[in-house]
């Protein structure tokens, strides 16, 4: 994938093996390009959307094996994965990866 004609919000998809997920370009810097892939699940249609008002007497957010946080990757101009930035915006500078191996850029 040519890295150097993304823009932020455009959509990209990421590769391990024979997986697949769509991401969204967040940030563009010197050294490294960071997509971010959204949250999924059934507690999606609890979370506030852009310009939402609070729910008032929402306090719960109901428990599902299939919910999984959204998180972004860091990759390098050359498409290597260079880091993970987790939910609270902890970064980690090692790839993440599935049993597949680690994520990567992908124009498929």
């Amino acid at each position: 994938m040519d890295t150097k004609t993304l823009v932020v919000g455009q959509k990209v998809k990421i590769q391990s093996g024979d997986l697949f997920k769509e991401a969204t370009v967040e940030e563009i810097t010197e050294n490294y390009v960071r997509v971010f892939i959204a949250p999924s699940g059934p507690f999606t249609k609890w979370l506030p959307k852009p310009g939402d008002q609070s729910r008032p007497g929402q306090t719960e957010i109901p428990y599902s094996p299939e919910n999984q946080n959204g998180f972004s990757l860091d990759f390098l101009y050359d498409g290597t994965p260079c880091g993970v930035v987790e939910a609270g915006g902890v970064r980690d500078p090692r790839p993440l990866c599935t049993k597949f191996g680690p994520w990567k850029l992908t124009d498929n």
